[in-house]
Order: structure tokens, then sequence, then C-alpha cells
């Protein structure tokens, strides 16, 4: 309990933590509030700006559009051609002025109706009759542009008489380009629109270099550009305070005394798109600042009572879970000390390890006798684990397993090896990167001794299994050899007999000893085919379960057919097997010799013995059937258990079923069970098809 911190140090430091949160958490959401609604403020302006940009697009090109018609609808009337063609000014004039005067009359801003020759020169100002003849090619652009593309022209453009929006259209008589001719809308027409649906006021400037030819008296400049339109005394006032620095930006801010003003400017753009001056707006936004900055006061407030409040509510749960808290510190504490585990904690990042006192003690070592790196567990495993506890760990890291699990030695104090169960886990952080890695060591030291008592009991149980099975095995030799040393016996005697009564004779003296020769060659067969079953078990080999099988035949075929048992093969199997199968054909022999055993005890008229083979993906199935009349259902549970035997005790040593389980499930990986099936036993193993690579020791 040493690293225990107390309950109240740990309510202090929460709650200082706390306190300092939320007062950068209020400054942070004062800050973040303010800019928000800054922001909100600004994107008001942005949509005014825009609607600024539109409203005058709009307004543009719904102009452009009225007045193309209405030149269009003066084109088609072929007499303006005519008479510019004939050179009839006097009588062009008298056609037009009439006109001229009604649009004048729709719209005081409709300025100018100008009639151009094909060479250049003004042929009629409708607007200014005595004014004409001058060369307009190289003081006009636009003039310029129409006698080379004979298009319609349209732009802003200052001519020697008037500052206007112009639109200029081609004339044609007899398909013969005369001319041009054109109109010209004052400036100060959108910005009375643009004023009206903004409910701004709106100023014309134009650049110096484009009022060469016209201009108005200069009352006010913001650099290159000159105000054309006029304006009252107190707007220049507002004028005179925008800085020399002001470059017509979007949305300036212009506060005057306890006024604030929005500057809004926009282009205006000559034929060729070229910029020819500015349109300038002023905004008054005094009460919608004064409006938001109540706003963002209020706001503030809001915050600081919830964030108050929310403060003050922690607070109090913290108070009031704070035993809760304790006993829960208590109950990890009684965990972690009461499983006798010893704790370990890696911090991935910064490579830092903490040992719990319990992992060291383990190993006989004070807290502060090992050192928490990981130096000091990697010198303590044991040379021959470490390689593979390293592996186990980085695949854990590097998320080829869910948790890490290894068994390692580590060693004691007192020079002793412990055995570790090592479990743990690591965790990752959201961008997937190994973090922190945290485990338990369980000492298994005492479980290892018993896992080897259990394996030596086993080795010791294996070979009472082979001495009984070689018990077994001589009296099936000595069956087997009864027969041929019966017929050599005979023979023998035959060839005493013949020598005493002198009737010894070459040829049945051949035939006798020829006898004898083959029964010599069934005897050495017999010896040859039980000593397949005595050979020691090395290594394993890939072999055909049907070859195993013909070898326990070789040992048990014999007693089998004197005692009448039919064998039936249904073999369905292509595959070889990875195995031992010198063990493998102790347990055939056992399971056959147990078939027949009861098959005589019990005098089965028609004795059968079925042995199928069946592939697997995997594995193969290997099914040996009696029709002996199966096992009692109260001994079912019990045939596999050590000892136990429905034989006498000179006849059985109750260990063959044990350890043909012990072989088959512990020594080749495989499974083994029994069942009743059509009147008899059914032994069933399924058996891997590749050997298990942890190997059992003293096969």
């Amino acid at each position: 309990m040493k690293r225990k911190l107390t309950i109240d140090k740990f309510k202090f430091k929460i709650l200082n933590f706390i306190t300092f949160t939320f007062v950068v958490l209020l400054l942070v959401l004062s800050y973040i509030f303010f800019v928000s609604h800054t922001n909100v403020f600004n994107l008001y302006n942005e949509k005014v700006e825009q609607y600024i940009h539109k409203t005058i697009y709009h307004t543009l090109e719904h102009s452009k559009d009225m007045y193309k018609h209405i030149l269009d609808r003066l084109i088609q009337e072929e007499k303006i051609a005519e008479l510019v063609d004939k050179g009839d000014r006097e009588a062009l004039y008298k056609f037009l002025k009439p006109k001229f005067d009604k649009y004048k009359e729709e719209n005081q801003y409709f300025d100018t109706l100008h009639i151009i020759e094909a060479d250049g020169k003004s042929f009629l100002r409708v607007h200014q009759k005595d004014k004409f003849g001058d060369d307009l090619k190289s003081v006009r652009p636009m003039v310029k542009e129409i006698m080379l593309s004979q298009k319609t022209v349209t732009g802003y453009e200052t001519g020697k008489y008037a500052q206007a929006y112009r639109i200029l259209m081609p004339l044609y008589y007899k398909e013969h380009f005369v001319g041009s001719i054109g109109i010209g809308i004052n400036p100060n027409y959108f910005l009375e629109k643009i004023s009206h649906i903004l409910d701004e006021e709106g100023m014309l400037f134009l650049k110096l270099e484009n009022l060469e030819l016209y201009s108005k008296k200069v009352k006010f400049r913001i650099k290159d550009f000159i105000l054309q339109t006029e304006v009252s005394d107190d707007m220049l006032s507002i004028l005179s305070h925008i800085p020399d620095n002001y470059n017509f930006e979007d949305s300036y801010n212009l506060t005057i005394n306890d006024k604030i003003y929005l500057l809004h400017s926009t282009d205006v753009s000559s034929f060729l798109n070229e910029l020819s001056g500015k349109y300038l707006f002023l905004q008054d936004v005094t009460n919608e600042v004064k409006t938001q900055n109540a706003i963002k006061f209020n706001i503030i407030l809001v915050v600081i009572f919830f964030v108050v409040i929310i403060f003050f509510v922690i607070r109090f749960f913290i108070m009031k879970f704070g035993d809760e808290v304790d006993d829960f510190y208590e109950i990890y504490e009684y965990a972690i000390y009461g499983t006798q585990d010893g704790l370990w904690d890696w911090n991935l990042k910064t490579d830092k390890l903490y040992f719990s006192p319990r992992w060291k003690e383990m190993l006989g070592y004070k807290d502060t006798e090992i050192r928490n790196e990981i130096e000091s567990w990697t010198n303590l495993v044991h040379p021959d684990d470490l390689e593979k506890a390293l592996e186990d760990i980085k695949n854990n890291v590097s998320k080829k397993t869910e948790y890490y699990e290894n068994i390692h030695r580590l060693k004691h104090k007192d020079g002793s090896w412990v055995w570790i169960l090592d479990r743990g886990k690591t965790f990752f952080d959201n961008n997937g990167n190994p973090e922190r890695m945290v485990g338990f060591h369980t000492n298994i030291t005492k479980i290892k001794h018993l896992e080897e008592e259990i394996i030596q009991k086993d080795k010791l149980m294996l070979a009472q299994s082979r001495n009984a099975a070689m018990g077994e095995m001589i009296s099936m030799i000595a069956h087997q050899w009864r027969q041929p040393l019966s017929v050599i016996s005979m023979g023998a005697n035959n060839i005493m007999a013949d020598i005493e009564l002198e009737m010894v004779n070459e040829e049945s003296l051949k035939e006798i000893s020829l006898e004898i020769i083959e029964q010599t060659k069934e005897l050495s067969k017999t010896i040859d085919d039980f000593k397949e079953f005595f050979k020691p078990v090395k290594n394993s080999e890939k072999i055909f379960i049907e070859e195993i099988l013909n070898k326990a035949f070789g040992v048990v075929g014999k007693s089998l057919e004197n005692n009448n048992v039919n064998v039936i093969k249904e073999y369905n199997s292509k595959k070889k097997i990875e195995t031992y199968s010198r063990e493998l054909m102790q347990v055939f022999i056992n399971i056959l010799n147990n078939a027949k055993e009861v098959l005589v005890e019990n005098n089965i008229e028609n004795k059968e013995i079925k042995i199928s083979l069946e592939d697997k993906t995997h594995t193969i199935i290997i099914k040996i059937c009696d029709n002996a009349g199966g096992i009692a259902e109260d001994i079912m549970d019990k045939i596999f258990e050590p000892y136990f035997s429905t034989k006498d005790e000179r006849t059985g040593t109750g260990l063959g079923l044990y350890m043909s389980k012990i072989i088959i499930e512990k020594h080749l990986n495989g499974t083994m069970s029994v069942s009743n099936e059509n009147n008899g036993a059914c032994f069933i193993i399924e058996l891997p098809l590749v050997k298990n690579t942890n190997e059992v020791e003293g096969k």
C-alpha cells in the first residue's frame, strides 16, 4: 500500500485541476463566442457585399437588355441608316429628336443618343445637335472597336461631353456598314437604383486617366480616383475621415464620433473589362454594432453563469462520491494483492516501465532492489525463453495478436528458476500507434512441477502398457509359431524314423527338407512383423494409414483368422499423414485385440470387425467397429480411465484403452471417442494431417 495516495490528496488535486480547467475553459469560451459573433457580423457584412455586387450586376444586365431592345427597335427602322448613308443630318435629327425626348422623359438619366459615321466621325449628337464632325476613333476606344468588329459593344466610357455607360450597335444600309448608333446612360442611374434597393448612399469615383476628355469639378478624391457624384456637405465631411491608405477594400470600418459606417465598393469596368472607376456605398451600421456588442456581453454573462453552476455541481459530486472512490481504490488494491499476481505497466512512448512490489517479491527481491527498467526483466529471463517472449510481445504490439501471453522462467534471488505465466494487452492511441502495455505475472512453478509429475506418470503407464502389450505379443508369437514348429517337428521325426528303418529316400528327404525351410521362413516373417511393433520411436514420418493398419494386421492377423473374425475394410483415404506410426500401430493392435476378445467371449456366430477411413480437409477419420453387442451404458464413461478393465486381473491391466487415448490425444494431437452403433462398439479416431510442432517429450 506504499504507493497509495490518500483520498483527500486525490480530491485536492482533482479540485485544483478542475478549477484551473474551468478558468481556462471560461476564457476560451468567451474568446470563442467573441470571435464567433465577430465572424457572424463579418459574415453579415460579406452577405451585404455580395448583395451589393449582385444588385449592381443585375441592374446593369437589366439596363443593357432594356436599352439594347430600344436600339434594336431603332435599327429596324431603315430610315435611320438610309439618312446616314445620304448624309442628311437635319432630316435624321427631326426623325430621332421626338424619340430621344420620349426616352428622356421616361428616364432622366438617358443622357445621349449619338450617330457615328463609318469613318469614326460624329454625324449627329441628338442630345447636342451643334456638336458634330469631330473624329472620335482616336479618343473613344469603343468607337474604334465597333469600326473594326462591326459588332455590338457595351461598357463604361467617358466621352467629350458626357460620362456614361454606353451601348453601341452597327448600322447597315443595303448590307453595307454605314456607321453606328449608340446610347449613353448616366452612371447616377445605377447609383439611384442601388441606393434605393439597399437604402445606402452611393457615389461614383472614376480613375483620373479616364477623365482626360471630360470631368466634373473635383470636390474629393481617393488617391487616383476622382469623385464624380454630387454629394452633400455632410457626406463630404464623412468622406474626409477616410484615411489615405484606403484602397476601396470591402467592408472597411469607418468610425466617426459615435457613428460607425461600413464602406462597400465595386468595380466600374470598361468594354475591355479594365478598371475605369469604383462605386462606393456607405452603410450606417451603428445600431447593428451596438446590438452585436450587447449580444456578446449577454452571451459571456450566460457562459460565466453556466460555467460557475457546472463547476459547483461537479465539485459537489466529487465531494459526495469521494468515499466511493476510496472504496473503489481499496477494492482495486485488494484485487491486485489478493490474486498474488505481479503487475507491470510499460509506457511504450516514453519507455518507462513499472513493476509492482508484488512482482519483485515473487522473485525474492524488495521493491528497491530491482530498477523499473526493461533491462531488469531481460536480464532475469532464462536465455532459452527470452527470444520467444520478445517475439510474443512484438506480435501483440504490432496487432498480430489480441492479447500477449507467454510462459517463461525468471531467475529468483536465490538462484533458482521461477516459472511465470505472463499475460498482457497493448493499448493504442487514436492514430493506431502503440501507447501502453499492461499485464500481470503469475507464479506457476507448482503447476509446472505437477505437470512434470503427470508426464512421468504417463511415461510409467506407457511403459506398463508396453510391457503388458509385450506379454500379449509373446503369447501371439507362441501361438503363431505352434503350427510351423509342429510341421518342423513332424518332418524331423519322419527323417529319424526313415533312418532307423533304413528307408532313407533322397526324394523323400528333399521334400521334408523343403517343407522345413518353408516353415522356417514363416517363423522368420512372424519375427519381422512383431519386430515392427517393438522398434523404438524416434521421428515422425509421412505414411498412409492403410500401411500402419497392414503392419498391425501382420501382428494380430493370424489371431483374428484363427478365431474366425472377418475383417471388412472400407478405405476411402488418399492422403498421407505425418505421425508416429509405431504409437498409432500400438493403438490399432490394442483396439483390434479387444474386439477379437469380446467377439470370442460373447460367442458371436458371424464375427466381424469393420474398419473405415475417410479424408477431411485437415484430418483423417478412422472408425473401427465390431458386432459384439456394444458397451454397457453404465461403464461407457469409464472405459478410458486408468486401471479400469472388464477382464480378470490375470488377462487385463486396465491400461490399454487409457494409454490409447493418451497416445492419440496428447502424443498425436488427435481425438478418440467411443459409441455404440449397429449392435457393437465403434471407436472413432480423428488425426490431423500435419503433426503439431509442440511435441511431447519422451515419445
